[in-house]
């Protein structure tokens, strides 16, 4: 027996108590959560592969341009987005050591970042974009 049990043993025999209950406790009860609201879904890999065909011939026939570079990682994972459907886009490789590179090109309409979009009215949107948003800027909707 532990000092500690000794020692209330020994204060309730002086106390007349012979025994003590435990404390009677409570169960808790848990109440679930309620969800405020659905989280928007984001658009699945799946959803996007079959959107992307469509929205690459759209700017392709809108004469929607995209300016990169090869050793451009924001260019990359625009190229991803649209996947093997990229080769509807009117790519214009910048750095001359690239690929089918066009830089004069890209000197003539003063490309200074990547990706940079070029629409027909001459608006440009730079950096990765999402399908939605290009579609919408050039009119596929």
């Amino acid at each position: 027996m532990s000092v500690l049990k000794l020692l209330l043993a020994v204060l309730l025999l002086f106390a007349g108590v012979t025994s003590v209950a435990p404390p009677v406790v409570e169960p808790v009860v848990v109440k679930p959560a309620v969800a405020a609201e659905k989280p928007a879904v984001a658009v699945s890999k799946v959803e996007a592969a079959a959107v992307a065909p469509a929205v690459a011939q759209c700017l392709a026939q809108k004469g929607v341009k995209l300016y990169g570079a090869y050793w451009c990682q924001h260019c990359a994972d625009q190229k991803k987005i649209f996947g093997e459907d990229i080769k509807y886009i009117d790519y214009i490789e910048c750095d001359s050591r690239g690929e089918n590179a066009r830089a004069e090109e890209c000197a003539a309409q003063k490309i200074t970042s990547f990706p940079t979009w070029v629409f027909a009215d001459s608006e440009r949107l730079i950096g990765t974009r999402n399908l939605d948003e290009l579609a919408e800027k050039a009119g596929c909707n």
